[in-house]
Protein backbone atom coordinates (compact mmCIF):
# COMPACT_ATOMS: atom_id res chain seq x y z
CA UNK A 1 0.00 0.00 0.00
CA UNK A 2 1.34 3.42 -0.95
CA UNK A 3 0.66 6.25 1.47
CA UNK A 4 1.83 9.74 0.67
CA UNK A 5 3.87 11.34 3.44
CA UNK A 6 4.30 15.10 3.39
CA UNK A 7 7.80 16.46 2.89
CA UNK A 8 9.52 17.53 6.07
CA UNK A 9 9.32 21.26 6.75
CA UNK A 10 10.81 23.38 9.47
CA UNK A 11 8.22 24.20 12.17
CA UNK A 12 8.17 27.94 11.48
CA UNK A 13 7.26 27.29 7.83
CA UNK A 14 4.37 25.06 8.90
CA UNK A 15 3.08 27.77 11.25
CA UNK A 16 3.36 30.35 8.47
CA UNK A 17 1.25 28.08 6.23
CA UNK A 18 -1.43 28.04 8.92
CA UNK A 19 -1.34 31.83 9.29
CA UNK A 20 -1.65 32.39 5.54
CA UNK A 21 -4.53 29.93 5.16
CA UNK A 22 -6.49 31.23 8.15
CA UNK A 23 -5.75 34.85 7.34
CA UNK A 24 -7.09 34.47 3.81
CA UNK A 25 -10.16 32.62 5.09
CA UNK A 26 -10.94 34.96 8.03
CA UNK A 27 -14.05 32.95 9.11
CA UNK A 28 -12.73 32.19 12.58
CA UNK A 29 -11.86 35.82 13.34
CA UNK A 30 -15.39 36.41 14.62
CA UNK A 31 -16.53 32.81 15.05
CA UNK A 32 -13.84 31.90 17.59
CA UNK A 33 -13.51 35.30 19.22
CA UNK A 34 -13.62 34.92 22.99
CA UNK A 35 -13.47 31.12 22.98
CA UNK A 36 -9.99 30.40 21.57
CA UNK A 37 -6.63 32.07 22.16
CA UNK A 38 -5.08 30.46 19.09
CA UNK A 39 -7.19 32.38 16.58
CA UNK A 40 -7.00 35.58 18.63
CA UNK A 41 -3.21 35.49 18.47
CA UNK A 42 -3.18 34.32 14.83
CA UNK A 43 -5.18 37.31 13.61
CA UNK A 44 -3.05 39.66 15.70
CA UNK A 45 0.02 38.33 13.85
CA UNK A 46 -1.79 38.49 10.48
CA UNK A 47 -2.93 42.08 10.97
CA UNK A 48 0.46 43.20 12.22
CA UNK A 49 2.22 41.67 9.22
CA UNK A 50 -0.24 42.87 6.59
CA UNK A 51 -1.00 46.31 7.96
CA UNK A 52 2.31 47.27 9.58
CA UNK A 53 4.74 45.04 7.68
CA UNK A 54 6.19 43.63 10.94
CA UNK A 55 7.02 39.94 10.61
CA UNK A 56 6.32 37.58 13.51
CA UNK A 57 9.42 36.32 15.31
CA UNK A 58 10.21 32.60 15.63
CA UNK A 59 9.30 32.88 19.31
CA UNK A 60 5.87 34.32 18.43
CA UNK A 61 5.28 31.51 15.94
CA UNK A 62 6.12 28.92 18.59
CA UNK A 63 3.87 30.65 21.12
CA UNK A 64 1.01 30.61 18.61
CA UNK A 65 0.77 26.82 18.31
CA UNK A 66 1.17 26.49 22.08
CA UNK A 67 -2.21 28.28 22.36
CA UNK A 68 -4.04 25.23 20.95
CA UNK A 69 -5.17 22.42 23.26
CA UNK A 70 -7.09 20.51 20.57
CA UNK A 71 -10.55 21.10 22.01
CA UNK A 72 -11.95 20.51 18.48
CA UNK A 73 -14.41 23.42 18.72
CA UNK A 74 -13.02 25.14 15.62
CA UNK A 75 -14.61 24.08 12.30
CA UNK A 76 -11.39 23.49 10.34
CA UNK A 77 -9.91 20.04 10.96
CA UNK A 78 -6.94 20.48 8.56
CA UNK A 79 -5.78 23.44 10.65
CA UNK A 80 -5.76 21.25 13.77
CA UNK A 81 -3.73 18.66 11.88
CA UNK A 82 -1.14 21.26 10.88
CA UNK A 83 -0.92 22.60 14.44
CA UNK A 84 -0.03 19.12 15.70
CA UNK A 85 2.41 18.75 12.82
CA UNK A 86 4.08 22.05 13.77
CA UNK A 87 4.28 21.10 17.46
CA UNK A 88 5.88 17.81 16.49
CA UNK A 89 8.43 19.54 14.28
CA UNK A 90 9.37 21.90 17.11
CA UNK A 91 9.86 18.97 19.52
CA UNK A 92 11.88 16.94 17.00
CA UNK A 93 14.20 19.88 16.40
CA UNK A 94 14.39 21.51 19.84
CA UNK A 95 13.63 18.63 22.20
CA UNK A 96 11.04 18.41 24.96
CA UNK A 97 11.52 19.52 28.60
CA UNK A 98 11.67 16.62 31.05
CA UNK A 99 8.99 18.30 33.16
CA UNK A 100 6.59 18.06 30.19
CA UNK A 101 7.43 14.36 29.69
CA UNK A 102 6.70 13.80 33.36
CA UNK A 103 3.43 15.71 33.28
CA UNK A 104 2.28 13.70 30.23
CA UNK A 105 2.43 10.46 32.20
CA UNK A 106 -0.43 10.52 34.73
CA UNK A 107 0.19 6.93 35.81
CA UNK A 108 3.81 7.70 36.70
CA UNK A 109 2.70 10.78 38.64
CA UNK A 110 0.24 8.64 40.58
CA UNK A 111 2.95 6.14 41.45
CA UNK A 112 5.09 8.97 42.82
CA UNK A 113 2.40 11.02 44.59
CA UNK A 114 -0.31 8.57 45.67
CA UNK A 115 0.86 8.38 49.30
CA UNK A 116 0.99 12.13 49.75
CA UNK A 117 -2.74 13.04 50.16
CA UNK A 118 -3.10 10.73 53.17
CA UNK A 119 -0.01 12.21 54.79
CA UNK A 120 -1.26 15.79 54.57
CA UNK A 121 2.04 17.02 53.15
CA UNK A 122 0.34 18.76 50.22
CA UNK A 123 -1.20 21.22 52.65
CA UNK A 124 2.33 22.36 53.45
CA UNK A 125 2.98 25.37 51.21
CA UNK A 126 6.73 24.75 50.84
CA UNK A 127 6.35 21.05 50.06
CA UNK A 128 3.48 21.67 47.64
CA UNK A 129 5.47 24.38 45.86
CA UNK A 130 8.44 22.03 45.47
CA UNK A 131 6.23 19.29 44.01
CA UNK A 132 4.77 21.69 41.48
CA UNK A 133 8.22 22.81 40.42
CA UNK A 134 9.35 19.20 39.91
CA UNK A 135 6.32 18.35 37.76
CA UNK A 136 6.22 21.65 35.87
CA UNK A 137 2.87 22.63 37.38
CA UNK A 138 2.01 26.32 37.68
CA UNK A 139 2.23 27.54 41.27
CA UNK A 140 -1.33 28.89 41.24
CA UNK A 141 -2.87 25.59 40.11
CA UNK A 142 -4.12 23.26 42.82
CA UNK A 143 -2.00 20.15 43.16
CA UNK A 144 -3.47 16.95 41.75
CA UNK A 145 -5.07 14.87 44.50
CA UNK A 146 -4.43 11.27 43.51
CA UNK A 147 -6.48 8.45 44.97
CA UNK A 148 -4.33 6.10 47.06
CA UNK A 149 -6.39 3.15 45.83
CA UNK A 150 -6.52 3.48 42.07
CA UNK A 151 -9.22 1.88 39.97
CA UNK A 152 -6.53 -0.60 38.86
CA UNK A 153 -6.10 -1.86 42.43
CA UNK A 154 -9.86 -2.00 43.01
CA UNK A 155 -10.50 -3.82 39.71
CA UNK A 156 -7.86 -6.45 40.41
CA UNK A 157 -9.35 -7.16 43.84
CA UNK A 158 -12.70 -7.88 42.17
CA UNK A 159 -11.42 -10.16 39.44
CA UNK A 160 -11.90 -7.69 36.58
CA UNK A 161 -8.37 -8.37 35.32
CA UNK A 162 -9.34 -11.88 34.22
CA UNK A 163 -10.33 -12.31 30.54
CA UNK A 164 -13.96 -13.32 29.97
CA UNK A 165 -14.22 -16.84 28.57
CA UNK A 166 -17.92 -16.73 27.69
CA UNK A 167 -18.75 -16.63 23.97
CA UNK A 168 -21.83 -15.39 22.11
CA UNK A 169 -22.80 -12.70 24.62
CA UNK A 170 -22.12 -9.04 25.18
CA UNK A 171 -18.87 -8.46 27.05
CA UNK A 172 -17.00 -5.23 27.64
CA UNK A 173 -13.30 -4.42 27.34
CA UNK A 174 -13.27 -1.30 29.49
CA UNK A 175 -10.86 1.50 28.48
CA UNK A 176 -11.01 3.69 31.56
CA UNK A 177 -8.71 6.67 30.96
CA UNK A 178 -6.05 8.10 33.23
CA UNK A 179 -8.21 10.56 35.18
CA UNK A 180 -10.73 7.82 35.98
CA UNK A 181 -8.05 5.33 36.95
CA UNK A 182 -6.01 7.57 39.23
CA UNK A 183 -7.97 10.71 40.18
CA UNK A 184 -11.69 9.81 40.17
CA UNK A 185 -11.94 5.99 40.52
CA UNK A 186 -15.53 6.35 41.73
CA UNK A 187 -16.56 7.03 38.13
CA UNK A 188 -15.34 3.74 36.57
CA UNK A 189 -16.59 1.93 39.68
CA UNK A 190 -20.05 3.30 38.86
CA UNK A 191 -19.79 1.96 35.30
CA UNK A 192 -18.83 -1.51 36.55
CA UNK A 193 -21.73 -1.44 39.00
CA UNK A 194 -24.15 -0.59 36.19
CA UNK A 195 -22.79 -3.40 34.02
CA UNK A 196 -23.09 -5.83 36.93
CA UNK A 197 -26.75 -4.94 37.40
CA UNK A 198 -27.36 -5.46 33.69
CA UNK A 199 -25.54 -8.80 33.73
CA UNK A 200 -22.77 -7.74 31.33
CA UNK A 201 -19.24 -8.90 32.25
CA UNK A 202 -16.44 -6.34 32.26
CA UNK A 203 -12.77 -6.98 31.51
CA UNK A 204 -10.28 -4.36 32.67
CA UNK A 205 -7.34 -5.27 30.48
CA UNK A 206 -3.78 -4.00 30.93
CA UNK A 207 -3.77 -0.49 29.48
CA UNK A 208 -1.99 2.81 29.45
CA UNK A 209 -2.75 6.36 28.34
CA UNK A 210 -4.73 6.83 25.10
CA UNK A 211 -1.98 9.19 23.90
CA UNK A 212 -3.85 12.49 23.85
CA UNK A 213 -1.66 14.27 26.48
CA UNK A 214 1.50 13.48 24.50
CA UNK A 215 -0.22 14.40 21.23
CA UNK A 216 -1.06 17.86 22.59
CA UNK A 217 2.65 18.45 23.17
CA UNK A 218 3.76 17.08 19.80
CA UNK A 219 5.60 14.23 21.54
CA UNK A 220 5.45 11.89 18.54
CA UNK A 221 7.76 9.23 19.98
CA UNK A 222 5.61 8.68 23.06
CA UNK A 223 2.34 8.93 21.13
CA UNK A 224 3.43 6.20 18.74
CA UNK A 225 4.73 4.02 21.58
CA UNK A 226 1.40 4.15 23.42
CA UNK A 227 -0.87 3.93 20.39
CA UNK A 228 0.87 1.15 18.46
CA UNK A 229 0.75 -1.35 21.33
CA UNK A 230 -2.73 -0.30 22.45
CA UNK A 231 -4.38 -0.63 19.03
CA UNK A 232 -2.97 -4.11 18.46
CA UNK A 233 -4.27 -5.23 21.85
CA UNK A 234 -7.70 -3.67 21.31
CA UNK A 235 -7.96 -5.23 17.86
CA UNK A 236 -7.36 -8.68 19.33
CA UNK A 237 -10.03 -8.04 21.96
CA UNK A 238 -12.54 -7.01 19.28
CA UNK A 239 -11.75 -10.16 17.31
CA UNK A 240 -12.42 -12.12 20.52
CA UNK A 241 -15.91 -10.60 20.72
CA UNK A 242 -15.46 -7.68 23.09
CA UNK A 243 -17.05 -4.26 22.77
CA UNK A 244 -14.58 -1.52 23.70
CA UNK A 245 -16.23 1.04 26.00
CA UNK A 246 -14.84 4.39 27.23
CA UNK A 247 -16.29 6.53 29.99
CA UNK A 248 -13.86 9.35 29.12
CA UNK A 249 -14.91 11.35 26.01
CA UNK A 250 -11.30 12.28 25.23
CA UNK A 251 -10.25 8.62 25.15
CA UNK A 252 -13.15 7.70 22.85
CA UNK A 253 -12.37 10.74 20.68
CA UNK A 254 -8.77 9.57 20.38
CA UNK A 255 -9.69 5.97 19.54
CA UNK A 256 -12.60 6.75 17.22
CA UNK A 257 -11.61 9.95 15.46
CA UNK A 258 -7.95 10.86 15.87
CA UNK A 259 -6.13 7.55 15.46
CA UNK A 260 -8.12 6.36 12.39
CA UNK A 261 -7.78 9.75 10.68
CA UNK A 262 -5.23 10.42 7.98
CA UNK A 263 -5.40 6.96 6.43
CA UNK A 264 -5.23 6.89 2.65
CA UNK A 265 -8.67 5.36 2.32
CA UNK A 266 -8.53 4.88 -1.44
CA UNK A 267 -5.26 2.95 -1.21
CA UNK A 268 -6.67 0.80 1.59
CA UNK A 269 -9.82 0.06 -0.40
CA UNK A 270 -7.77 -1.06 -3.41
CA UNK A 271 -5.47 -3.15 -1.24
CA UNK A 272 -8.47 -5.07 0.10
CA UNK A 273 -10.13 -5.37 -3.36
CA UNK A 274 -13.23 -3.71 -1.97
CA UNK A 275 -16.10 -2.71 -4.23
CA UNK A 276 -17.84 0.65 -4.45
CA UNK A 277 -17.11 2.83 -1.43
CA UNK A 278 -16.96 0.15 1.26
CA UNK A 279 -14.11 -1.76 2.77
CA UNK A 280 -14.54 -5.48 3.38
CA UNK A 281 -11.64 -6.51 5.55
CA UNK A 282 -11.22 -10.25 6.06
CA UNK A 283 -10.40 -10.84 9.70
CA UNK A 284 -9.71 -13.78 11.93
CA UNK A 285 -12.13 -16.66 12.43
CA UNK A 286 -14.91 -16.03 14.87
CA UNK A 287 -15.59 -12.37 14.16
CA UNK A 288 -19.17 -12.11 12.99
CA UNK A 289 -20.28 -8.53 12.49
CA UNK A 290 -23.08 -6.74 10.61
CA UNK A 291 -24.36 -10.10 9.31
CA UNK A 292 -21.45 -10.44 6.91
CA UNK A 293 -19.79 -13.58 8.27
CA UNK A 294 -16.10 -13.00 8.87
CA UNK A 295 -16.11 -9.60 7.20
CA UNK A 296 -16.66 -6.15 8.58
CA UNK A 297 -18.06 -3.30 6.55
CA UNK A 298 -16.38 0.05 7.12
CA UNK A 299 -17.74 3.05 5.30
CA UNK A 300 -15.02 5.38 4.08
CA UNK A 301 -17.19 8.47 4.56
CA UNK A 302 -16.75 8.10 8.31
CA UNK A 303 -13.01 8.63 8.12
CA UNK A 304 -12.43 10.79 5.07
CA UNK A 305 -11.36 13.92 6.98
CA UNK A 306 -7.90 13.89 8.55
CA UNK A 307 -7.53 15.25 12.07
CA UNK A 308 -3.91 14.30 12.55
CA UNK A 309 -1.14 14.10 9.99
CA UNK A 310 -0.64 10.56 8.69
CA UNK A 311 2.98 10.56 9.78
CA UNK A 312 1.91 9.92 13.38
CA UNK A 313 0.25 6.56 12.80
CA UNK A 314 1.68 5.33 9.52
CA UNK A 315 3.30 2.38 11.32
CA UNK A 316 0.02 1.21 12.89
CA UNK A 317 -1.99 -1.25 10.81
CA UNK A 318 -4.80 0.72 9.08
CA UNK A 319 -7.29 -2.15 9.19
CA UNK A 320 -6.75 -2.57 12.93
CA UNK A 321 -7.27 1.16 13.40
CA UNK A 322 -10.54 1.01 11.46
CA UNK A 323 -11.81 -2.03 13.34
CA UNK A 324 -11.01 -0.64 16.79
CA UNK A 325 -12.66 2.69 15.94
CA UNK A 326 -15.83 0.99 14.70
CA UNK A 327 -16.14 -1.13 17.86
CA UNK A 328 -15.42 1.57 20.42
CA UNK A 329 -18.35 3.13 22.24
CA UNK A 330 -18.88 5.99 24.62
CA UNK A 331 -20.37 4.62 27.85
CA UNK A 332 -23.61 6.58 27.41
CA UNK A 333 -23.97 5.41 23.83
CA UNK A 334 -23.35 1.82 24.91
CA UNK A 335 -25.96 1.96 27.67
CA UNK A 336 -28.51 3.21 25.16
CA UNK A 337 -27.75 0.23 22.91
CA UNK A 338 -28.37 -2.12 25.83
CA UNK A 339 -31.67 -0.45 26.75
CA UNK A 340 -32.76 -0.69 23.11
CA UNK A 341 -32.15 -4.44 23.23
CA UNK A 342 -34.02 -5.09 26.46
CA UNK A 343 -37.70 -4.78 27.15
CA UNK A 344 -37.47 -4.48 30.90
CA UNK A 345 -34.81 -2.77 32.97
CA UNK A 346 -35.75 -2.20 36.59
CA UNK A 347 -35.33 1.46 37.49
CA UNK A 348 -36.05 3.71 40.42
CA UNK A 349 -36.96 7.27 39.47
CA UNK A 350 -34.80 9.95 40.99
CA UNK A 351 -34.78 13.71 41.27
CA UNK A 352 -31.85 13.83 43.70
CA UNK A 353 -29.91 15.93 41.18
CA UNK A 354 -32.74 18.30 40.39
CA UNK A 355 -31.36 21.77 39.70
CA UNK A 356 -28.09 20.45 38.28
CA UNK A 357 -26.83 21.50 34.85
CA UNK A 358 -25.53 19.03 32.25
CA UNK A 359 -22.45 20.34 30.42
CA UNK A 360 -21.57 18.35 27.26
CA UNK A 361 -17.77 18.52 26.88
CA UNK A 362 -15.93 19.46 23.70
CA UNK A 363 -14.72 16.01 22.68
CA UNK A 364 -18.19 14.57 23.23
CA UNK A 365 -19.77 17.23 21.03
CA UNK A 366 -17.18 16.53 18.33
CA UNK A 367 -18.39 12.91 18.29
CA UNK A 368 -22.04 14.04 18.14
CA UNK A 369 -22.60 12.20 21.41
CA UNK A 370 -23.93 14.98 23.65
CA UNK A 371 -27.47 13.57 23.50
CA UNK A 372 -26.69 10.09 24.83
CA UNK A 373 -26.83 10.89 28.52
CA UNK A 374 -29.80 13.23 28.13
CA UNK A 375 -31.75 10.38 26.52
CA UNK A 376 -30.64 8.03 29.30
CA UNK A 377 -31.85 10.51 31.91
CA UNK A 378 -35.22 10.65 30.16
CA UNK A 379 -35.61 6.87 29.90
CA UNK A 380 -34.50 6.23 33.46
CA UNK A 381 -36.79 8.85 34.96
CA UNK A 382 -33.95 11.09 36.15
CA UNK A 383 -35.61 14.48 36.40
CA UNK A 384 -34.77 18.12 36.86
CA UNK A 385 -31.39 18.33 35.06
CA UNK A 386 -31.13 21.26 32.63
CA UNK A 387 -28.71 21.51 29.69
CA UNK A 388 -25.98 23.97 28.74
CA UNK A 389 -26.62 24.58 25.03
CA UNK A 390 -23.70 26.83 23.96
CA UNK A 391 -21.78 24.79 21.37
CA UNK A 392 -18.69 26.98 21.82
CA UNK A 393 -18.37 26.42 25.56
CA UNK A 394 -14.98 25.04 26.64
CA UNK A 395 -13.64 24.72 30.19
CA UNK A 396 -10.16 25.57 28.88
CA UNK A 397 -8.24 23.04 30.95
CA UNK A 398 -7.00 20.98 28.01
CA UNK A 399 -6.05 18.06 30.27
CA UNK A 400 -2.49 18.31 31.55
CA UNK A 401 -1.89 21.51 29.54
CA UNK A 402 -3.97 23.49 32.01
CA UNK A 403 -1.51 22.54 34.75
CA UNK A 404 1.60 23.64 32.86
CA UNK A 405 3.56 26.84 33.34
CA UNK A 406 3.04 27.80 29.69
CA UNK A 407 -0.73 27.38 29.43
CA UNK A 408 -2.15 27.85 32.94
CA UNK A 409 -3.16 31.50 32.63
CA UNK A 410 -4.91 30.96 29.29
CA UNK A 411 -6.65 27.91 30.75
CA UNK A 412 -7.98 29.87 33.69
CA UNK A 413 -9.17 32.78 31.56
CA UNK A 414 -11.14 30.47 29.23
CA UNK A 415 -12.51 28.56 32.20
CA UNK A 416 -13.73 31.71 33.94
CA UNK A 417 -15.52 32.86 30.78
CA UNK A 418 -17.44 29.58 30.65
CA UNK A 419 -18.16 29.58 34.37
CA UNK A 420 -19.58 33.11 34.07
CA UNK A 421 -22.07 31.81 31.45
CA UNK A 422 -22.92 28.81 33.62
CA UNK A 423 -23.36 31.02 36.67
CA UNK A 424 -26.17 32.92 34.97
CA UNK A 425 -28.16 29.67 34.91
CA UNK A 426 -27.74 29.33 38.71
CA UNK A 427 -27.23 25.55 38.84
CA UNK A 428 -26.95 23.68 42.12
CA UNK A 429 -24.21 21.53 40.60
CA UNK A 430 -22.80 20.35 37.28
CA UNK A 431 -23.06 17.03 35.47
CA UNK A 432 -20.36 16.27 32.90
CA UNK A 433 -18.56 13.17 31.64
CA UNK A 434 -15.24 14.97 31.13
CA UNK A 435 -13.09 14.67 34.23
CA UNK A 436 -10.80 17.47 33.04
CA UNK A 437 -13.85 19.75 33.06
CA UNK A 438 -14.61 18.44 36.53
CA UNK A 439 -11.16 19.48 37.77
CA UNK A 440 -11.57 22.97 36.28
CA UNK A 441 -15.11 23.52 37.60
CA UNK A 442 -14.26 22.33 41.09
CA UNK A 443 -11.16 24.50 41.31
CA UNK A 444 -12.38 27.74 39.73
CA UNK A 445 -15.97 27.80 40.97
CA UNK A 446 -16.23 25.23 43.75
CA UNK A 447 -19.20 23.52 42.07
CA UNK A 448 -20.27 20.04 43.05
CA UNK A 449 -19.54 18.06 39.87
CA UNK A 450 -20.66 14.50 39.08
CA UNK A 451 -20.29 12.16 36.13
CA UNK A 452 -23.56 11.00 34.50
CA UNK A 453 -22.60 7.40 35.33
CA UNK A 454 -22.62 8.24 39.03
CA UNK A 455 -26.23 9.37 38.67
CA UNK A 456 -27.28 6.47 36.44
CA UNK A 457 -25.80 3.92 38.85
CA UNK A 458 -28.33 5.15 41.41
CA UNK A 459 -31.24 4.81 38.98
CA UNK A 460 -30.73 1.28 37.58
CA UNK A 461 -32.01 -1.27 40.09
Amino acid sequence: MSIEVKEKMDPESIVREIIEECGDCDVCRDLMDGVCFFFLKLYEIWDKEKLEGIKATPSELRDLVECCHFCAICPCEPVRAKIIRAKTAFIERDGIPWTVRLLEDVELMWQILRKIPASGLLSNRIFSSACKKIFGIHQERQMLAFSEESFDIWAKSRGLKEPIKVKDCRKVAYFVGCTGRFLFPQVPKSFVEIMNRLGIPVYFFDQHCCGMPALLEGDKKRVFSWVSSQIKQLFELVVDGYDVVCSCPTCSFMLRKVIPAGINYEALRKMLNAKDDRVLASLKDGLDLQEEGENISLHGKLYETALVNEEYFIGVDPVERFVVASHTFDAGEYLLKILDERENVSIRSSDSHRGYLYFPPCHQREQKGEGHYLELFRRLGIEGISVFRDSFGCCGLGGIRGFSQRYYEKSVELGKRLIEKIGKMEPLGIVTECLSCRIQFEELADYVVVHPLEIISQAID
